[in-house]
């Protein structure tokens, strides 16, 4: 259910974002629980010149700012940790993907 909820607002309602994330990790902080949630954008298409890890990773740490912000402290260090790995490997792709369009040029 929770899944839908976030789903609706990613598409339709992104204004509403940063306080149903709020709400949810105030009440939720089960590292398998946050997994399981599309927190960055399920679809979206970028120009063929984008370099998609970088978008991506911008979302995860605007994400992971707002974990922060929260001030929970170790209730979510856990999260934290996952939201860091994941903008980590995102900045990595969007090495990988550098470098591809150098070389392709």
């Amino acid at each position: 259910m929770i899944l839908i909820a976030f789903d609706i607002i990613h598409c339709n309602k992104k204004e509403l974002f940063n306080k149903a994330f709020e709400i949810y990790i105030h009440s939720n902080q089960e590292l398998n629980c946050f997994k399981s949630i599309k927190w960055t954008d399920n679809q979206i298409t970028f120009p063929g010149d984008a370099i998609v890890g970088a978008i991506r990773a911008t979302k995860w740490e605007k994400i992971l700012k707002l974990v922060i912000d929260m001030k929970l402290g170790t209730k979510t260090r856990a999260i934290r940790n996952y939201v860091k790995s994941r903008r980590d490997s995102e900045l990595l792709y969007a090495e990988h993907e550098k470098r591809r369009k150098f070389l392709r040029n």
